[in-house]
């Protein structure tokens, strides 16, 4: 009976603190790169919606990439095509793409908010790995939003919460 006990106190002991370090535990290198380009739009909401409304076929296609889950694979071209639509390619210093790095390595949103509006990405980053593209990440800040291509894991929103999203604003404006 004694042995039972033991057994059963080990076991509980084993369960209790794998659980805290599971909890605890950070999504190291989550997104692994060693460049990082970032492109901004600051098209206002109205135009966008002047967009959806046009008739004219350039504009249907802008109100689909700046809106949309567009690219669906990684397209060495995309960059061509923001650059087409008034993205302009603007430098990070590399306190600032270490601070990404950190605010998507974080650990995991567990209470996040879901927001009713149209997600605008006005901001996208180019992730890279020995110059090789590995990622795309879209992020509409407004709507506390992101879309990803080429991410290995495919959490919803990159997993995070309205403190990253107040962070990337800070880091990004």
């Amino acid at each position: 009976m004694n042995s039972m006990k033991i057994v059963l106190l080990l076991n509980f002991v084993l369960l209790i603190s794998s659980c805290k370090e599971n909890t605890a535990k950070k999504e190291d290198d989550f997104l692994e790169f060693d460049k990082l380009e970032y492109y901004y739009n600051d098209i206002s909401e109205e135009n966008v919606f002047n967009l959806y409304d046009s008739k004219n076929k350039e504009d249907s296609i802008h109100f689909q990439l700046i809106t949309s889950i567009y690219p669906d694979e990684l397209d060495s071209n995309f960059k061509q095509k923001l650059k087409q639509f008034g993205y302009k390619q603007k430098s990070l210093t590399q306190v600032k793409k270490d601070s990404i790095k950190n605010i998507f390595n974080a650990l995991k949103c567990t209470d996040k908010k879901a927001y009713g509006c149209l997600p605008i990405y006005r901001d996208v980053l180019f992730l890279y790995k020995e110059n090789k593209l590995k990622g795309i990440i879209k992020i509409a800040l407004d709507c506390h939003q992101t879309y990803s291509i080429g991410i290995n894991e495919k959490l919803e929103d990159l997993g995070l919460c309205s403190k990253e999203y107040k962070s990337l604003n800070k880091i990004l404006r």
